[in-house]
């Protein structure tokens, strides 16, 4: 999905009618360009910034005495554009060319959740925002996190462009091919149409996100980079203490061989001892991994601070190397000559 703001000047685009013509023309050199699925637009790209909320009634919803009245962020778009940004719609239809004036709009899920309890909002009618106009709900879509991966959806509302025309926009061209590299193409076709026209952040959406999770990105690797150390250092902690332990035992271990012990019981010895220690390691440092976590949950989205797989992942990984740290002393000293023991004591 490639995504450009274009701003046409007002000298030249001063009223409605130039505008719609002028995205008119946009849209249909864009549609006909190879590899070209779908051409839509708005005025507020998702994840980019930018906001525009209003407060508004619902007809036949009097609000009690006192109380303040619902705000709802506006966003104008064309037709297909949900379509576009593979927004689902939930109930009821999108918007077309001809819902004009004075005409239908799109609810999200969470405002269709406030308007009324039950969420069926299909054919009630809002307004409050432009004088007496009032609006029609014609369909309800899923929730988008329009400011951010880690911000609950707010009520939000989605206009057609041609009941209210706003001059600049930001074009959203989907293609089957590389996003990338279709850029550029894609720039020259709007330019096709007027070149005095600016184009400004052009990107592809994947970008448009990364940037705006940038910081929390930096973050989470930095705070990954120093986990991988510790990790590493617990490591060698691990298997350096339980190794030289296991050392330490190598006369005991050739005596009790001379004394009949057989290997595998030597071995489960062993590694018993030394996995019975990191396992209540592991248990304590799950607990206190669990109290701490709770500083980490607002810089995580789309898994728990508690993820039962890294908890997981972490405490399988250090009782693997408490296995190899116990059971490689452990094999060396089993194969102790009994007769070399006894002489040694």
């Amino acid at each position: 999905l490639v995504t450009m703001r274009v701003s046409p000047p007002s000298t030249r685009y001063s009223d409605e009618e130039s505008l719609r013509a002028y995205y008119t023309q946009v849209f249909e050199r864009l549609e006909a360009t190879p590899g070209v699925v779908s051409v839509a637009m708005n005025n507020l790209l998702p994840m980019a910034g930018g906001n525009l909320g209003m407060l508004y009634n619902v007809d036949g919803s009097p609000l009690p005495d006192g109380s303040v009245r619902p705000r709802a962020n506006a966003r104008t778009i064309s037709p297909g554009y949900f379509r576009a940004m593979g927004i689902p719609v939930l109930r009821g239809r999108e918007l077309a060319a001809s819902d004009t004036d004075d005409g239908p709009i799109v609810v999200n899920e969470t405002m269709a959740g406030h308007m009324v309890p039950d969420g069926d909002v299909i054919g009630k009618r809002i307004g409050g925002f432009f004088g007496d106009a009032m609006f029609t709900v014609i369909g309800v879509v899923a929730d988008v996190h329009q400011h951010g991966l880690d911000l609950e959806p707010r009520p939000e509302m989605y206009f057609s462009f041609y009941s209210w025309t706003n001059a600049s926009n930001y074009l959203l061209i989907r293609t089957s091919r590389d996003a990338s590299q279709q850029i550029a193409p894609f720039q020259r076709v709007v330019w096709s149409v007027d070149e005095d026209v600016p184009v400004s952040r052009v990107r592809t959406m994947e970008d448009v996100i990364g940037i705006s999770v940038a910081d929390s990105r930096f973050l989470a690797q930095l705070l990954a980079g120093f986990a991988a150390l510790a990790l590493v250092l617990g490591a060698i902690g691990v298997y350096g203490v339980l190794s030289y332990a296991v050392s330490q035992r190598t006369r005991e271990i050739g005596v009790r061989m001379a004394l009949g012990a057989a290997q595998g019981a030597v071995m489960r010895s062993a590694l018993g001892k030394g996995l019975g220690l990191v396992a209540g390691g592991v248990v304590v440092g799950i607990l206190g991994a669990v109290a701490a976590s709770r500083l980490l949950s607002g810089f995580l989205y789309g898994v728990s601070a508690t993820d039962p797989l890294t908890f997981g992942a972490v405490s399988l990984f250090l009782m693997l190397v408490a296995l190899v740290a116990s059971f490689i002393p452990a094999r060396r000293a089993s194969r102790i000559d009994p007769v070399e023991a006894l002489r040694l004591e």
